[in-house]
């Protein structure tokens, strides 16, 4: 599926606000594979107020509302660029050579610990620059690589602007004019949520589980099996059978389980996932695994149970597993 990357080009608006939310406006232009010729445009509202998610299509003028729980909605909140930033000073760097962006003499950091940005890509590598006078960022640079290389990605944050908006109606969209085609609240970021997501997730894929947890690679293979399911077309949301509601649950839950993928790397050691390989067929063989102590794992097998088994069980149970089918990402270049 490597015929893929590089397919799809977007273009985004972003307004962030602590106090509001987030407003993106999205716009994307694709070039051959599964996104040919598409041209569209999606807008993405995070209110805090209501601990909402909306996603809205302007060209059918629909939407989707997501009801996230308190502690997600939090961390929408502490992701804004500059706490980020200091974040992101946790993982393993190193400070890069200062260049002239804008006319101003920057300082960079490249990002290269093996823990970073699980939630998004197998592999993820980040260049940050920042304007050394006012300590804020200035340029965000990421390349990722993801499983089967269904997801190759570079990504560019830039043209910032740090003030106060003059206009507090950007974090108030009106879609009063669309119509609202799916309401789902979104499970809290723990292990009953990513097992029913994961079921959920099997019966719309004939027993399979996505190859990857990371959220863009997941939805890429959600969209994939959505657009297969409408005969192909392109603008798979726009046929009048397309089920919003089952979509929309796989859409909001697969980003809850990406974060909590991501989160075991933060606080566990030895984590990993086998969706590849290991299907709902498969009821003794480990799909998810991390290490939480020094000689005991927990398990998420197969069948979607859980158990805590001995490091030697869990070394005999992956040795079933077919290892010429695993892949192991590329190293992404800037």
């Amino acid at each position: 599926m490597g015929t893929y990357a590089d397919a799809v080009f977007e273009k985004a608006e972003i307004y962030r606000s602590s106090d509001y939310g987030i407003l993106s406006n999205r716009y994307f232009t694709g070039t051959q594979g599964l996104f040919a010729n598409p041209e569209y445009s999606i807008i993405e509202y995070v209110s805090l107020s209501d601990n909402t998610f909306i996603t809205a299509y302007p060209g059918i003028k629909k939407y989707t509302r997501f009801i996230l729980p308190e502690k997600n909605v939090y961390r929408i909140q502490e992701f804004d660029l500059v706490p980020y930033l200091k974040m992101l000073s946790l993982f393993d760097h190193k400070q890069l050579e200062s260049k002239i962006i804008d006319g101003k003499e920057v300082v960079g950091f490249e990002i290269i610990d093996p823990k970073f940005g699980k939630e998004f890509s197998e592999i993820l590598m980040a260049h940050i620059w920042i304007d050394m006078d006012t300590t804020l960022p200035v340029l965000y640079e990421f390349a990722s690589a993801g499983a089967d290389q269904i997801i190759m990605a570079k990504t560019v944050l830039d043209k910032f602007e740090w003030k106060e908006t003059d206009d507090e109606g950007i974090f108030e969209p009106d879609f009063s004019e669309y119509q609202l085609v799916a309401e789902i609240e979104v499970g809290p970021i723990n292990e009953e949520t990513v097992i029913l997501t994961l079921q959920r997730f099997s019966e719309v894929a004939n027993g399979g589980y996505p190859g990857s947890l990371a959220t863009p690679a997941a939805l890429f293979e959600l969209k994939h099996i959505y657009k297969k399911r409408v005969g192909g077309k392109h603008y798979y949301w726009e046929e009048e059978e397309f089920e919003w509601e089952d979509y929309a649950f796989l859409f909001s839950h697969l980003q809850a389980t990406g974060r909590f993928f991501g989160d075991l790397f933060i606080k566990y050691e030895d984590v990993a996932y086998h969706g590849k390989v290991v299907t709902a067929n498969d009821l003794e063989l480990p799909l998810l695994r991390w290490k939480i102590s020094d000689d005991e794992y927990r398990v998420l097998f197969g069948d979607l149970r859980i158990e805590d088994i001995s490091a030697a069980d869990l070394a005999e149970l992956e040795a079933d597993l077919d290892q010429s089918q695993l892949f192991y990402p590329p190293i992404p270049e800037f």
